[in-house]
């Protein structure tokens, strides 16, 4: 069940890409970020690609999940210490809530940003009510 739940929403995403035309490396980085941040789990090596596609479109969310999946090295280090497993929640939260806060701002930026230049076109195209001697 769980599978098919991320399925979907990785095709909520592809659609999403799809309709709004991002160009191929976006949709890349969307797509695997859909993935990664869906996923159980994150091993800091799988974010290789997503390094590759920041060389070709800079995403600032994606990058602070390079940064932020190292993190989750503590539960080895406290593996190492104690020998036992501990997954902490609190660990967990520090590793992701930043980079879905960066991730949400820059599309609610984006989308500012986009709803400006809309609204720009719109008043500038009213002009055509002057008559052309003014």
């Amino acid at each position: 069940m769980a599978r098919t739940i991320v399925a979907l929403m990785l095709l909520v995403v592809l659609m999403v890409c799809a309709r709004r035309r991002l160009s191929a490396p976006r949709a890349a980085q969307w797509m695997l970020g859909g993935l990664l941040l869906l996923s159980p789990t994150v091993h800091p090596w799988y974010l290789t690609w997503m390094v590759a596609l920041l060389a070709v479109e800079f995403r600032a969310g994606w990058l602070l999940l390079t940064a932020t999946v190292l993190i989750s090295y503590t539960a080895k280090i406290c593996e190492t210490a104690d020998g036992g497993w501990h997954d902490a929640v609190l660990i967990r939260w520090i590793e992701y809530l930043p980079v879905y806060l960066v991730l949400v701002w820059g599309v609610a930026r984006t989308s500012l940003t986009a709803a400006k230049g809309t609204a720009t076109l719109t008043t500038s195209g009213s002009d055509a009510s002057r008559s052309p001697a003014s």
